[in-house]
């Protein structure tokens, strides 16, 4: 099986990856994935991706446009209680976290959260994927540098001017840290929870 993880970096556009993406076994994709031009991000929606916290939500019933076709997967980033969508499979990222603080992970703020597209794959690592399946991580644009882009060069337009997107507050071009996301552990956290179950993975961008 080949899965593949749809971030929300820009190094897909003008690629033309949808017809590939679009032949994989399976497709995650962030909740908020209605911009994404399908010639470059591909159609084939599986899995979608939120993260349940009592001050996200509204965003995600407000603004989500897509429906995935086999269910929602919500990362719990608040012990409170909130409405999920019906049959939402909910899972907690804090191990994973730990993992990556034992490999030297740390943050700006002291507390390791990955991003959704992370918490996406390592949630096919344990749930979906088996000995022989491959992930290709698309859009993974600073976890593949282990640092953040320049605005302008990780995140297409068409994503900043969406309602749902984030507001880049703070955000700073070529750090490993920010706010509480660490971009240099993702990925080797990623590579090193494949090579353990025999899963293949790589970017997009060192595949295609």
């Amino acid at each position: 099986m080949l899965v593949a993880v749809i971030g929300h970096g820009k190094s897909p556009e003008g690629r033309g990856w949808g017809h590939w993406i679009d032949a994989c076994d399976c497709v995650v994709r962030m909740w908020d994935c209605h911009w994404q031009h399908p010639d470059d991000y591909g159609r084939r929606y599986d899995f979608g991706l939120f993260e349940a916290h009592p001050t996200l939500m509204p965003d995600f019933y407000k603004h989500r446009q897509r429906f995935p076709s086999l269910g929602w997967v919500a990362s719990r980033l608040s012990k409170a209680r909130v409405q999920l969508p019906e049959g939402t499979q909910l899972v907690d990222q804090q191990p994973w976290n730990d993992m990556a603080r034992k490999m030297g992970g740390h943050s700006a703020t002291g507390t390791i959260q990955f991003t959704r597209g992370t918490v996406a794959t390592c949630w096919v690592l344990e749930s979906l994927a088996v000995a022989g399946d491959s992930i290709v991580l698309v859009g993974f644009d600073n976890v593949h540098k282990g640092r953040t882009l320049s605005i302008e060069e990780g995140f297409s337009e068409t994503y900043r001017k969406a309602p749902s997107s984030f507001s880049f507050r703070g955000y700073k071009a070529d750090v490993r840290t920010y706010g509480n996301h660490d971009f240099g552990i993702e990925g080797p956290l990623l590579f090193a929870m494949a090579r353990k179950r025999g899963v293949g993975i790589g970017f997009a961008q060192d595949i295609w």
